[in-house]
């Protein structure tokens, strides 16, 4: 996308930074929290990736460990920034704040399906999984008329969104599972058929930073 060729209808999905508290300690995933500093050098790192694609806009989850790309790459560079409300992650109810080790204890049986299907899994006061699935391919559609539109443009979304939007409105099998925080999945819709570009890791976007 950066040889001077025409540009395609590609989004580069990437998942936002670490979050304060660390992603893998609290579950923080429809709570508003901030990125820890290790996840705004991650974030960093995107932006630079996202000037050297030369993407024509940055839209994001409305929450800030998310949003900080697109706040900060049209800030400092001019790239157009869309918060999207749909991309926002599915919030879960009573575990939200919580400590992983406090929901095993509580909810073993239930945790473990949810890390098997973490969108199909029923949780106390948790967004309904028919509802977020439809908030899902509402915002891929739209995300997918903007890059037609636009050519090249970079998303920031988070884990159990990107894995739903990849895996069960795609239908690209097991490819999202691994997706660790600034990791990026390349997708092209420019055709009829979306295709998988490329997968990678955010310490390949640092090693070309």
């Amino acid at each position: 996308m950066d040889d001077g060729s025409e540009p395609t209808a590609h989004i580069l999905l990437y998942r936002h930074g670490e979050i304060a508290g660390g992603c893998f300690h609290v579950c923080c995933a429809g709570s508003d929290v901030d990125l820890s500093p290790e996840g705004i050098t991650t974030s960093l790192t995107i932006i630079q990736h996202l000037l050297r694609q030369q993407v024509r806009l940055v839209v994001t989850s409305p929450l800030r460990r998310a949003s900080f790309v697109g706040k900060i790459s049209n800030r400092r560079h001019g790239i157009p920034h869309e918060p999207l409300s749909d991309l926002r992650e599915r919030h879960l109810g009573v575990w939200e704040r919580q400590s992983w080790e406090q929901i095993a204890e509580r909810y073993k049986l239930l945790l473990q399906a949810f890390r098997e299907q973490p969108h199909t899994t029923d949780i106390p006061e948790a967004e309904r999984p028919p509802a977020f699935q439809e908030r899902v391919e509402r915002g891929w559609d739209t995300l997918v008329e903007y890059a037609r539109r636009n050519g090249p443009i970079g998303v920031v979304g988070h884990y159990i969104w990107n894995r739903v939007a990849l895996e069960e409105v795609l239908g690209f099998s097991g490819v999202a599972r691994e997706l660790h925080p600034g990791d990026l999945a390349e997708i092209d819709v420019s055709g009829r058929k979306p295709s998988i570009v490329g997968i990678h890791s955010h310490l390949d976007l640092q090693e070309t930073a």
